[in-house]
C-alpha cells in the first residue's frame, strides 16, 4: 500500500507499507531505503529478504524492532548476523523480559557490535 504520494508538490516523501514479498524488489527500485522488521520474522527470513533487496539495487537498509531479550549473547549474535549481512543500521526494541534501557546521550554513544 502506498501511504503517501507527492502529487501536489509538497515535501512529502512516498512511503510504501508492506514491503515484503514482491515489494522488497519494488522498494529497491522505487524508494530511497528499506526498513525491515526483525520483530515477527526470523533472522534468516530478514537476511534473505535483504539479499533480494540488495540484488535488486536497493540502497540504505535498516533492520528495526530487533528484540533485546534477557539473553545478551543472543541479542549480540543477532545484531552481528545483521551487520555481517550488510544492513546499514539496526534499531532495537527492549522486550518486556529484557534489560532496562540505559540513558543515552552524547557521552554514551557506542558504535560497533
Amino acid at each position: 500500500m502506498l501511504l503517501a504520494e507527492n502529487t501536489e508538490g509538497l515535501p512529502v516523501p512516498p512511503l510504501l507499507l508492506g514491503s515484503w514479498g514482491a515489494n522488497v524488489e519494488r522498494a529497491a527500485r522505487e524508494f530511497d531505503g528499506w526498513l525491515a522488521s526483525g520483530y515477527r520474522s526470523s533472522v534468516d527470513d530478514v537476511i534473505a529478504a535483504h539479499e533480494r533487496y540488495r540484488a535488486a539495487g536497493g540502497g540504505r537498509a535498516i533492520v528495526c524492532a530487533v528484540p533485546v531479550s534477557g539473553d545478551p549473547g543472543r541479542t549480540r549474535e543477532t545484531l552481528r548476523r545483521y551487520a555481517d549481512a550488510g544492513f546499514d543500521d539496526a534499531v532495537v526494541l527492549f522486550a518486556p523480559d529484557g534489560p532496562a534501557p540505559e540513558p543515552c546521550g552524547p557521552s554514551s554513544r557506542r558504535t560497533g557490535v
